[in-house]
């Protein structure tokens, strides 16, 4: 009697603990198969940007050349305020954290024409005095995003990588090719909203920092690197904002 209610139980008991055993399987193959699973996110957003570094010795050495104060401050006014555009590939892990690679390209000129004194005590120039820059910087980005609501998530990126600067300049009617590299700093903190789909929108405001010790100036018949020390040195940093659309894959 006792051995025939054991093996009732026994036979009672194995469907429930085959459906426990297929459960803990499903559950395993769903976190290793799917939450633990990093995503691919590719980005892309653009506008504008303004040069954070002073411009006071800038404006003196223009003013040096015979040019009023309003036109120096004209100028500057022009080349602190640029455009941007930036692209990023990344992956993102569950937990929020992430990381991957980022492009942004920088632009911004000024220009302007009138009479210069070469400092010769003998000429006065009428001519263009103006720059076209072009800023580069390569990167690998440190991720960390956290979801404030079911459409709009918050993140934070650090970013470093390699710097490309060029300036072609006209000064007084002379083409000068100004070029330099450096290690850039890129931090940025991004709203990024749900559109539908795996599609989202996001605002960014970024700051960008790089400053440039040694530069090479090319005229076309000569070319020479220098160092730059003090108040000398090219400081390349930027505040940058930013809209642009990013898709999950």
């Amino acid at each position: 009697m006792t051995r025939l209610l054991f093996c009732i139980l026994l036979f009672a008991a194995l469907p429930a603990s085959v459906s426990a055993q297929v459960q803990s399987a499903e559950t395993s193959v769903n976190l290793s198969g799917h939450q633990d699973s990093p995503k691919l996110v590719l980005s892309a957003r653009g506008g504008l940007s303004y040069l954070t570094a002073s411009a006071k010795e800038d404006k003196k050495t223009l003013q040096s050349y015979g040019l009023s104060e309003d036109a120096a401050d004209d100028y500057y006014r022009d080349y602190k305020l640029g455009y941007h555009s930036r692209a990023n590939l990344g992956l993102v892990f569950p937990s929020g954290m992430g990381g991957g690679i980022v492009h942004r390209y920088f632009s911004t000129s000024a220009g302007l024409t009138g009479f210069f004194d070469p400092q010769d005590g003998v000429h006065l120039i009428y001519g263009e005095t103006s720059e076209q820059v072009h800023i580069n910087f390569y990167g690998a980005t440190f991720d960390m995003q956290e979801e404030l609501s079911p459409k709009l998530t918050g993140k934070l990126s650090y970013g470093i990588g390699y710097t490309d600067f060029r300036d072609e300049m006209i000064m007084m009617n002379q083409p000068v090719l100004i070029t330099g590299n450096n290690l850039g700093l890129d931090m940025a903190f991004d709203l990024q909203y749900l559109l539908f789909g795996k599609l989202t929108l996001n605002a960014q405001l970024s700051y960008f920092v790089c400053t440039l010790k040694k530069v090479k100036f090319d005229d076309g018949y000569t070319s020479e690197s220098y160092e730059l020390s003090g108040n000398e040195k090219q400081n390349l940093s930027a505040l940058d904002l930013s809209v642009g659309l990013s898709y999950t894959f």
